[in-house]
């Protein structure tokens, strides 16, 4: 699975942080040292990270005022709707799904990073540098 690189920074710190520390906690443990219960637990805490990132994000698209925000909301939602099913088939079948629930949130994540958040780049740093 791809790692961290720093072809993903935005050249918006607190964001790159973000995005690094998603990678940090899905490259945490390897799947085959995690009984269920920490599988669990992991999925709950990529969510939560996820969701704060997504919240603190939209926050600065809307300080700087992107205009393609809603755009940008609407795949926030449709992520984060795909990992609640996800998650409920997960509860309901094995730990096996634990592995393509992760798989799919970093390849999203990925792809959402080079290309949707690229767009808001210019944007937010052009904000960012009037603040100071």
């Amino acid at each position: 699975m791809e790692q961290w690189s720093d072809k993903y920074l935005l050249g918006i710190n607190e964001i790159d942080e973000q995005h690094r520390g998603f990678f940090e906690l899905c490259n945490h443990k390897p799947l085959s040292e995690m009984d269920r219960a920490e599988m669990a637990l992991m999925l709950e805490q990529l969510n939560d990270y996820i969701e704060n990132h997504f919240r603190h994000e939209q926050e600065l698209m809307k300080q700087a005022k992107y205009p393609d925000l809603e755009s940008h909301l609407a795949e926030h939602k449709f992520f984060i709707q795909k990992v609640q099913e996800m998650k409920q088939e997960y509860s309901y079948m094995n730990p096996l799904l634990y592995e393509k629930i992760t798989i799919f949130m970093k390849r999203w994540f990925l792809s959402h990073i080079m290309s949707s958040d690229r767009k808001y780049q210019e944007h937010v740093i052009n904000y960012l540098n009037q603040q100071t």
